[in-house]
This record gives C-alpha cells, sequence and structure tokens, in this order.
C-alpha cells in the first residue's frame, strides 16, 4: 500500500462494514478534519498529553477502517508525545494531514460510486 492508494481493496471495507459502509465512511470524513485541527491546536501549546490522547484515538480511527499508513503516522505521533519529542510534531502532522488528504479523496470516489450503483 502506498500514500497515493491508501486502500488496496475498498471492496472488503464495504463487505466489513455492510450497510453501514457509508455511515461509517461519513462519520470518518467529518471527524478526521477536526481531529487533526485539534492536533495542530496541541501542538502548537506543546501539549504532549492533549496530543498523545488525540493521536491515540486518531490512529484507532484509522485502523479501524483499514487507513494503516496512517494509523502507523498516528502511532509514531503518539510515541514522540510520550518522550517530549516536541520538534517532530509539525512534520508528522503534516504526513498525517497528506495521507488524510488521500485517504478522504478515495472515500469520497467510493461514496459517489456507490450512489451511483444504488440508483442502477
Amino acid at each position: 500500500m502506498n500514500s497515493k492508494e491508501p486502500y488496496d481493496d475498498l471492496e472488503s471495507l464495504r463487505e466489513m462494514f455492510g450497510a453501514n459502509f457509508g455511515e461509517v465512511v461519513t462519520i470518518y470524513r467529518t471527524d478526521t478534519p477536526a481531529r487533526i485541527a485539534a492536533m495542530r491546536k496541541a501542538a502548537c501549546e506543546e501539549d504532549r498529553l492533549a496530543m498523545a490522547r488525540l493521536a491515540h484515538a486518531l490512529g484507532g480511527s484509522c485502523a479501524s477502517i483499514g487507513a494503516m499508513r496512517m494509523a502507523n503516522l498516528c502511532r509514531k505521533l503518539e510515541r514522540r508525545c510520550n518522550v517530549s519529542m516536541f520538534d517532530e510534531w509539525s512534520t508528522l502532522l503534516d504526513a498525517i494531514n497528506e495521507e488524510y488528504t488521500h485517504i478522504d479523496a478515495q472515500l469520497q470516489s467510493a461514496m459517489q460510486n456507490q450512489a451511483v450503483n444504488a440508483v442502477k
């Protein structure tokens, strides 16, 4: 899996969530930007406890939908918080945001395809 294609098999994700696929994707796409914004705020404040909590929560959310590259970036950020490595936060947050951009585009496309197929 590379950063351009966070999901190799969206069909497996659809099968796993079944009828709830659209709802899960919508929640993920709605919550994630707010979580990333909260992480940026925690970074500005050098609040390692908030950052660790937010990175852990986002990482779990990413793992639950199969976005493992982003989940791993979140875990890495969480580990950096545990040892107060503030200097790496910005780089990791940028990587998380970039990965989310790719994931979001792919999920949006999947949702559009699902809607088109539902109409047929």
